[in-house]
């Protein structure tokens, strides 16, 4: 099987403000840093170097294939397929570098699935939670005119929200024969 090359994109499958709203990350984190955490689990998980085998967020590919080869849309990898960008043949006729935009999002109809969403931001919360506070393991979150709240992760709480995320990525695995 030919591997596409990534010509532009993943474009950004969940913002700061979608993790916050799924109650994951709060006010205290920095939009910067959660853009980030949420950046790195969609890489994980997105395009031709991800685990799922399929396209998240909006990308163009490119697959190089010999003359005469039909484009059957249905079969390209890294679904799900959005449109053909170009089809050109090589200059010396040889070959023809086919491109196509993959992914979520291109409009309503094709909207990221909830579940790809919150595993993503799920991902995210554990890379977040996998860093120490400054004192060791304890954690802190100050809301105004509440209180303070330290706390430290319990055993095994990374792993649950990693093993939610898991099953929420399986329906989507692409596997091949």
């Amino acid at each position: 099987m030919r591997i596409p090359v990534l010509v532009s994109g993943p474009a950004a499958a969940v913002t700061a403000a979608e993790a916050r709203a799924a109650k994951v990350f709060s006010a205290d984190d920095a939009d910067s840093y959660v853009d980030m955490l949420l950046a790195v689990a969609q890489s994980h998980i997105d395009g031709i170097h991800g685990t799922l085998g399929r396209s998240i967020g909006l990308q163009t590919l490119e697959l190089t294939l010999p003359s005469g080869c039909k484009i059957d849309s249905s079969c390209l990898p890294f679904p799900p397929y959005v449109d053909t960008v170009s089809d050109e043949p090589s200059e010396d006729g040889a070959t023809h570098a086919f491109r196509w935009r993959a992914g979520y999002g291109a409009d309503p109809a094709t909207a990221l699935p909830a579940a790809l969403r919150h595993a993503i931001i799920m991902m995210a919360g554990v890379l977040r939670d996998a860093v120490p506070a400054d004192e060791g393991a304890l954690k802190s979150k100050t809301v105004d005119g509440v209180g303070r709240w330290d706390y430290s992760l319990p055993d095994g709480a990374a792993a649950s929200m990693q093993k939610a995320a898991d099953s929420l990525l399986a329906q989507f695995r692409v596997l091949s024969l």
